[in-house]
């Protein structure tokens, strides 16, 4: 019997354990090596990694093919902060304003012509007969296009005989008063010359929304006055709010409606 020779480290040496690559004994069959996988925590932090990769590449396109001119343009401009750029403003042309005649016959003194200018071809319910009232909006009103409003008052004496004219001079004068002592902000009157016998302009500032700036022409041509109001507001980009029209240029509408009445009645 053959004795065991030690080992390395003073063991017996089993004969089975060889090194790698030792040939086996005659007979005696050694199984496979078997392959170790990686182990779970490696793959999880792989997988991991990929995940985290692929979301930081969809973030990154997304901020490289973004937009970002209307963050220059509200630097460049206060007022404009934090605001996206905005579509044009929405204009409607005069002619393609819808138009129908007023019901009442002395609104029709008006003309087509002079209503489209003004935008203000929608005709409401006025009163008719010698002390006649007209009312005209904005027709087709949508988003993006101002409030227009105008209206024409007539106070007609003629029926007081030889009192008529003193009466309507009477009105006249009460009516010029009552325009200069309007609140909180004084308006802006003067004469106006023209085809009557005497008449002044009224410029309204405004206050709010509910009180619009507007512009008034009062004028009497023998026992009958009239008046003439306008008022209204810009066209607007969506988005933003409508200001009011230029005093003069309300002011402007105004007369051009005096002027036509005068020239019919």
């Amino acid at each position: 019997m053959q004795s065991q020779q030690p080992g390395p480290w003073g063991q017996p040496q089993n004969q089975s354990q060889r090194l790698p690559g030792a040939q086996a004994p005659a007979g005696q069959q050694v199984p496979p090596p078997t392959k170790q996988g990686l182990p779970n925590y490696l793959v999880a932090l792989i997988v991991t990694g990929a995940l985290l990769l692929v979301s930081g590449a969809g973030v990154g396109l997304y901020f490289y093919t973004s937009d970002y001119s209307y963050l220059s343009e509200s630097a460049a401009d206060p007022t404009n902060q934090y605001r996206l750029p905005m579509p044009p403003p929405v204009t409607e042309p005069a002619e393609d304003l819808p138009y129908e005649v007023p019901a009442i016959p002395e609104c029709a003194a008006i003309s087509e012509k002079t209503l489209r200018e003004l935008h203000v071809t929608d005709a409401d319910n006025g009163e008719r007969g010698p002390n006649f009232k007209c009312h005209w909006s904005r027709g087709n009103l949508r988003l993006g296009l101002g409030l227009r409003q105008l209206r024409v008052d007539c106070d007609n004496s003629s029926e007081y005989g030889s009192d008529a004219v003193p009466l309507a001079e009477e009105l006249f004068d009460r009516m010029r008063e009552l325009s200069l002592t309007t609140e909180p902000v004084p308006p802006r009157l003067y004469e106006l010359p023209g085809p009557w016998d005497e008449a002044y302009v009224v410029g309204y500032p405004g206050v709010d929304e509910y009180d619009m700036a507007s512009g008034e022409v009062v004028f009497r041509k023998g026992a009958v006055v009239f008046k003439t109001w306008y008022s209204g507001e810009t066209d607007y980009d969506l988005g933003e709010s409508p200001k009011p029209l230029p005093g003069q240029e309300l002011e402007e509408g105004a007369k051009k409606v005096a002027l036509e009445l005068a020239s019919k009645f």
